[in-house]
């Protein structure tokens, strides 16, 4: 028994030195001896380094040295402080998940973007008994407040928003084909408002909306306030042209809206215009004339003198592009250049048809024979480009001289190539008598204007085979 005493004495006697071992260095970092020790380094400044002296203050002032804590409690030392930097620190953005009943289910959409804040901060240097102690940051105002981001879940079934996007769009076609401004804004981007007034101008704005609308869900760009979700594609019956108009969702008012509705109403295609009949236009300059579509007997254009060789009545424009025509064609060598023939009036194109007709029944032809023939080289009253304003024959020779007469080549020649530069085409070239129902005539030119007739020069009007002026001009529609 003695000898078991003897063993565990000294075992115990060890593990309670440890242990009081233990406790004092737990209690060391905030015993009164360490804190005072630290007061002895701070106020004879023998701590090592400013790391050190850091530490010394955070162990008498708290978790860290800070002004409030250096006013309060001095304990006997000499304390200063100085600002030794400005700088700008970053105030981080938070982020927060949520959803939103109205956007399609599990697409997500951020509303607003985050972006950190800033602050400026005051780096300040901490001089104990004169010796430098510790650095601490001073935040002295923020500069922007942190922008904290809001992330949205969609929840709504997609099925269900193809049809209340489907009712929309049907909406909006009634509110257009009603003219009806502030219900249709009501499905519109505010962008798109100041389209509105153009769309109520289009002249078979019903025609156009006479379509199948197909509503498809896509997730597409996003941007600040707006995100694309899908489209609406309009198909019409008898056009191969289809629509597509992208579908906005207004991330600020969680709503949905329309872009570019004007765009995809215009390149729908227009409603056929009839293939023959009398013409009903009031400016009928760019109207196709010909076999198949008449002015009435009432359209008389404004017309004023040609002012160059040969004289006539034409229109102001046409007046203009007919001595530009003729300067140009000096400058070139043409020395002979003349207006055989101008405006025409119904009545004067009837008189001038039936001496044609009753020409051609002197060569033994019946009166419809007669009528046939006259036709191929001379329109029927209603049915000339002379009734326009706009036309004009002419001549490289003087008088008395005709059309085929060869003097007339270097002119024929000038107006198939620079004619079109001043706007002035070529109403029946060679080779299009098959579809014009005219026989070749170079020196019948009619003025459309220069951007027109540049543009049919380039489709080669004058070499291409069933291309021609009213061919052009009916798929215009300008009239």
């Amino acid at each position: 028994m003695m000898k078991l005493r003897e063993v565990l004495l000294p075992i115990l006697i060890g593990i309670a030195t440890i242990g009081s071992l233990g406790m004092f260095l737990w209690e060391w970092p905030t015993s009164p001896l360490h804190k005072g020790i630290a007061w002895h380094q701070l106020r004879t400044g023998s701590f090592a380094s400013v790391e050190n002296g850091q530490h010394a203050l955070t162990l008498l002032y708290g978790e860290a040295p800070n002004q409030t804590a250096l006013q309060k409690k001095s304990l006997g030392l000499t304390i200063t402080e100085t600002i030794v930097e400005t700088k700008e620190v970053a105030l981080p953005f938070t982020v927060e998940t949520s959803t939103d009943p109205t956007f399609p289910a599990e697409w997500e959409y951020t509303f607003p973007a985050g972006h950190d804040g800033f602050a400026e901060v005051e780096v300040r240097e901490v001089q104990v008994n004169g010796k430098i102690t510790a650095y601490y940051d001073h935040s002295t105002r923020i500069l922007t407040a942190p922008l904290h981001e809001k992330r949205f879940i969609g929840e709504k079934v997609h099925a269900e928003l193809t049809k209340q996007l489907t009712d929309n769009w049907n909406s909006l076609k009634t509110a257009l084909s009603k003219k009806q401004q502030n219900t249709a804004e009501s499905f519109l981007l505010a962008t798109d408002f100041g389209t509105l007034a153009s769309i109520f101008k289009i002249s078979d704005l019903a025609y156009r909306l006479e379509h199948t609308a197909s509503v498809s869900l896509a997730l597409g760009e996003e941007s600040e306030f707006l995100i694309q979700i899908g489209t609406v594609t309009l198909q019409q019956k008898n056009c191969t042209t289809k629509a597509t108009i992208p579908l906005y969702y207004l991330k600020d008012q969680q709503q949905y809206r329309l872009g570019n509705v004007l765009t995809a109403l215009q390149s729908l295609c227009a409603k056929p215009k009839p293939t023959s009949g009398v013409l009903s236009c009031k400016n009928c300059w760019l109207a196709p004339v010909s076999k198949n579509f008449a002015l009435p007997s009432s359209y008389i254009p404004y017309v004023v003198a040609t002012g160059v060789t040969g004289g006539g009545y034409v229109t102001p424009d046409t007046r203009t592009a007919l001595q530009k025509l003729f300067a140009d064609a000096k400058a070139n060598g043409i020395s002979v250049m003349r207006v055989s023939s101008s405006y025409r009036s119904y009545t004067t194109q009837q008189s001038l048809f039936n001496s044609y007709v009753n020409n051609e029944r002197k060569k033994g032809l019946t009166y419809e024979q007669a009528v046939v023939k006259a036709n191929t080289y001379s329109a029927k009253p209603g049915h000339s480009e002379h009734q326009l304003g706009t036309t004009v024959d002419i001549m490289g020779c003087n008088y008395p001289c005709n059309f085929y007469d060869s003097k007339n080549t270097p002119v024929y020649t000038y107006l198939h190539n620079n004619a079109h530069k001043f706007g002035l085409i070529i109403s029946y070239p060679n080779g299009s008598e098959p579809y014009t129902g005219y026989t070749y005539e170079p020196w019948h030119i009619r003025y459309i204007g220069v951007t027109r007739a540049q543009e049919l020069y380039n489709r080669g009007y004058l070499t291409k085979t069933g291309y021609y002026l009213q061919q052009y001009l009916s798929e215009k529609g300008e009239y």
